[in-house]
């Protein structure tokens, strides 16, 4: 498979965003034109999990353009990263908006950092303010809070019977709807993230997918699995897995390991991409996971 992988590619899109005037109905709107970069050197360090702060990136650009590096540190705006090999399509690694931007010199450079959130703007901006009838089911105040953020529930969630249950006194929804997700889902033991602008939602014990990812040697796993200290006394212990770039792989996602050490169904709990289109090595276009045993 490394032979497969000889070249990389990435592309950096970036949009112009538009924020609402109205944050309780939290949609961007995106301008018709971008800016593309796919020639030049990008380096790139990401971190997923299944929190609702947002996912983090940071992207490191050199040698742009001068009207190219103003656009890239002005907010607000949203930034996709793809990545790949040389022969294979490229693949969504990353959507997130803009926090901050700049360009410093590096003899004879010019890097321009991004650091980037996904779904940040909603997380920071977005607000519910809404009153409700005695008899309005936790599913509907769900459902106006994530149309707040500009945002769908996930269609899985249409099987919880319990989230039916209803307010009988009525119920005032006021305030960051981040805030108004986490007190309305955690009575159900379920918590929320946005993964490449998508709302997930999930208990500790549930998978996003039901459809493993397979993930071993013949599919890009570096060395073997590294055991790590159980995350509470009693419980089984987290593994950390290397493989080579693997944009699929995400927090709360089913993968079926196969390796020397390990085998088994298990879900990955943190993601971490880091990549360099100019590095040398395995070492330079990776993703880490840390996966825990499946329920």
């Amino acid at each position: 498979m490394t032979q497969r992988f000889f070249k990389r590619i990435v592309r950096v899109t970036a949009l112009r965003e538009n924020v609402p005037p109205n944050p309780t109905k939290f949609v961007l709107e995106r301008t018709a034109s971008s800016l593309e970069i796919t020639d030049l050197r990008v380096r790139f360090k990401i971190h997923r999990a299944h929190t609702k702060h947002p996912n983090q990136c940071d992207i490191i650009i050199t040698n742009l353009a001068t009207a190219s590096r103003t656009n890239l540190e002005t907010k607000p705006l949203m930034v996709q990263l793809q990545a790949g090999y040389e022969n294979d399509a490229l693949r969504l690694l990353y959507t997130g908006d803009l926090r901050f931007g700049m360009t410093e010199q590096k003899h004879p450079d010019w890097e321009t950092l991004m650091q980037l959130g996904d779904g940040d703007c909603t997380h920071r901006w977005s607000r519910v303010n809404k009153s409700y009838a005695p008899g309005t089911s936790v599913r509907t105040i769900l459902r106006d809070c994530s149309r707040s953020m500009g945002l769908e529930l996930p269609k899985d969630l249409a099987k919880d019977k319990s989230l039916d249950r209803s307010f009988a006194a009525g119920r005032t929804s006021h305030g960051p709807s981040r805030e108004e997700m986490t007190k309305l889902l955690a009575p159900f033991g379920y918590t929320y993230s946005i993964q490449n602008g998508v709302l997930q939602v999930l208990r500790a014990d549930q998978a996003a997918d039901r459809t493993a990812i397979p993930i071993g040697e013949e599919f890009g796993m570096i060395g073997t699995p590294q055991f790590g200290s159980p995350p509470k006394s009693g419980k089984p212990p987290h593994m950390t897995i290397s493989m080579l770039l693997y944009p699929e792989l995400l927090p709360g996602h089913l993968v079926q390991l196969t390796s020397k050490v390990k085998n088994g169904l298990f879900r990955i709990e943190t993601v971490r991409h880091e990549g360099d289109t100019h590095g040398t090595g395995v070492q330079s276009w990776t993703t880490q996971i840390e996966i825990k045993p499946a329920a």
